[in-house]
Parts: C-alpha cells; sequence; structure tokens
C-alpha cells in the first residue's frame, strides 16, 4: 500500500452553487484519494508517509473536456496546423511541409484550422502552390475544405456531381468545382482518402492522451469513427487508457435496435451523435435570419422534426443518451422541440 501526502498548496475543492471551498493538503493512497485537509488526514493517518511540498502551487481536480476528437486530434499533431495564417502564411506551410514531410508523389496532403476569415482559398491557389499534388485543407470548425484540383479529380468531384443530400460542392460561374466541399460533401473526399490502420489508430490515441494529460485533462468525450471502438477497447482492456473515455457513435453508424454495450474500466459507449445543422465559419448553421454577410442563406436543417423523431426515439428506448449538435438558433429551436418528446436518457441526461 503506497501512501503520498500533498501539502502546503491550495487545493480548490469545487463550488457548486456555493463559494468555493479551498483546503492546503490532501492524503493520496494507491492512487485514490483518501482525505482531504489536515484535520481528515490525522483522523485517517497517523505513521509518516511519503509528503511532497508544493510551496503554495495550485492544485485543481482533472479537468473534462465533454466535446473532443481525441483520436483526430492525435493525427492532427503531425499535420500543418494554419491557425492564425493570412494567405501567405498559409501557402507558405503547406509548400514547406510537402518539401520536408511527405516522401510519396501520390501521398494525400492534409492540413487543418484554416481560417476563412483570415483568407480565401480555392483549388487553382492550391495548384499553383503544390502542382499535381492531392491537398485538402480543412476549416478550424472541420465543417468545410478545400481541395486541390488533383484530390477532386482522385475523388471523381466534377461539374457533374450532384450536391449529396446535407452537403455542397461550391461551384464557378461555369459549374466546375471551386474546390471548397460543405458538411455532408466531405463524405465524397473521406471515401477515398486512405483509412488509418489499428496501428495508426493506437499511436494517435496514445500521442493524444500523452498530451492532453499533460494538460491536465483526465476525461473526454470522443466521437468514434471507422475502427475506433476495437482499438479503444483493446488498449482498455490492456489498462494503457490514462484519462477516461465518454465515446459517441453517430447515429447513421448506429446498429438500429441494439442497446448500448456493456462498460470498460475506462471506455464506455452510450451516447449517439445527431447533427442538426452545420456551423457559422461555412454559413452552415442554421438561423432565424439571414447571414449578413450571406443575406440569401439562412443555413441548413438536416432533417424536419418528425425525420429526428423517426431516427432517435427508438435509440432512446433502448437506453441510448442523445448528443445533439446544433449551433444556429433555428436548430437549437428544434432540439428543443424534439427534446420536449422524448423520455430522460437511462444514463446521465441527452444534450445540446
Amino acid at each position: 500500500m503506497s501512501s503520498l501526502k500533498i501539502s502546503n498548496s491550495r487545493i480548490f475543492g469545487g463550488s457548486g452553487w456555493n463559494r468555493p471551498t479551498w483546503t492546503d493538503c490532501l492524503l493520496i493512497e494507491d492512487g485514490a484519494i483518501l482525505a482531504v485537509g489536515s484535520s481528515e488526514i490525522k483522523e485517517v493517518r497517523s505513521e509518516p508517509v511519503e509528503n511532497i511540498d508544493l510551496e503554495g502551487a495550485l492544485v485543481l481536480p482533472g479537468l473534462c473536456d465533454a466535446h473532443l476528437h481525441l483520436t483526430a486530434g492525435g493525427r492532427s499533431l503531425r499535420i500543418p496546423d494554419l491557425e492564425g495564417l493570412d494567405q501567405v502564411g498559409l501557402l507558405d506551410a503547406l509548400r514547406s511541409y510537402a518539401d520536408t514531410r511527405v516522401n510519396s508523389s501520390d501521398a494525400w496532403i492534409k492540413a487543418l484550422n484554416w481560417e476563412p476569415w483570415r483568407c480565401g482559398l480555392n483549388a487553382e491557389l492550391l495548384d499553383r502552390t503544390l502542382p499535381r499534388k492531392r491537398v485538402i485543407v480543412f476549416t478550424r470548425d472541420l465543417h468545410s475544405c478545400c481541395c486541390s484540383t488533383a484530390a477532386l479529380a482522385a475523388a471523381g468531384i466534377g461539374s457533374d456531381t450532384p450536391d449529396p443530400p446535407g452537403g455542397m460542392v461550391e461551384r464557378n460561374p461555369d459549374g466546375s468545382p471551386t474546390g471548397i466541399l460543405r458538411e455532408a460533401a466531405l463524405g465524397l473526399i473521406h471515401e477515398i482518402t486512405s483509412t488509418p490502420t489499428p496501428n495508426e489508430i493506437e499511436r494517435a490515441i496514445l500521442e493524444a492522451q500523452d498530451y492532453i494529460v499533460s494538460l491536465g485533462l483526465t476525461a473526454v468525450g470522443e466521437v468514434l469513427e471507422t475502427g475506433y471502438e476495437q482499438v479503444y477497447r483493446r488498449l482498455d482492456e490492456e489498462n494503457r487508457l490514462k484519462i477516461d473515455i465518454d465515446a459517441w457513435l453517430r447515429i447513421d453508424d448506429w446498429d438500429a435496435g441494439s442497446q448500448p454495450p456493456a462498460e470498460g474500466r475506462r471506455f464506455r459507449l452510450n451516447t449517439l451523435k445527431l447533427f442538426l445543422d452545420g456551423a457559422m465559419g461555412s454559413h452552415t448553421a442554421a438561423m432565424n435570419r439571414p447571414y449578413r454577410d450571406v443575406p440569401d442563406s439562412r443555413g441548413v436543417l438536416f432533417y424536419s422534426d418528425d425525420e429526428i423523431l423517426s431516427l432517435v426515439k427508438p435509440a432512446v428506448e433502448m437506453g441510448w443518451r442523445l448528443a445533439i449538435h446544433a449551433i444556429g438558433d433555428r436548430a437549437v429551436g428544434q432540439a428543443c422541440r424534439i427534446l420536449s418528446q422524448l423520455p430522460p436518457a437511462a444514463s446521465g441526461r441527452h444534450r445540446v
């Protein structure tokens, strides 16, 4: 039995609806907090224990990120981050990455966090920067992307490609694609980019886990993609997960009629993710009023109320909880109408 005392610190004990509580020390035994505060520690442990004097440093409970794409975040640690870059900086970052990190001539070059309000982007610009390369640049909200001509061609996206339900292929006046794909149209490009192997998924999970633990996170919500669940369950069984994973399954991937599976040690899956609209940055969030800079658009609602109810009511009755993506006020109103007609979640609460 191992014991550790943390002393001479400012330990935040939470607040709720009351004023915050503070204490100066805590006792940890076999990885669990046994007592908090000097008087309580004396009551449960009289013999000496290993002591760490924090010299007045702050101690916080572990943080929970309730909506995080952990595995995708792990994979993104290896590709360009375009946050804060103007057009010149963005294109330079892509060129530098391709020159130093890409070994194959037919490799897919991906980058994240393009901010359209900082600079425009289209296939022509990508083609001039990286001729004949398959390039995909995702917006910060991950609801849109810009593709090079080679990437569009590899996906079979051209002038005759119809907009998929819930998505849009942005077009030039002559009908040719500009390179911009929005919402469900991203699926056209995802279908033909390489699917990560189990080993690549594992590496992404473990690298992301180490990174967020260093920031003080101890639990996350994670949206599962193809192949993720099996890797998470194996890591959980091998006691290699350091954080709690509250996993969500996209409702389109739900095996209709199935109940939530049994919880693991640090991995549980009892939530279905449903998208009602898009995102502000892509002008696809469903609003009650038109966008100021796109006055002919109020965004997109993906389903009618009746369609949603027919989809989610059986799932809730089977014990699933809902995590509803609703960004615009019109979508939030729809989410409220839907939730008012559903029973409470079997575990926790439905969320928007």
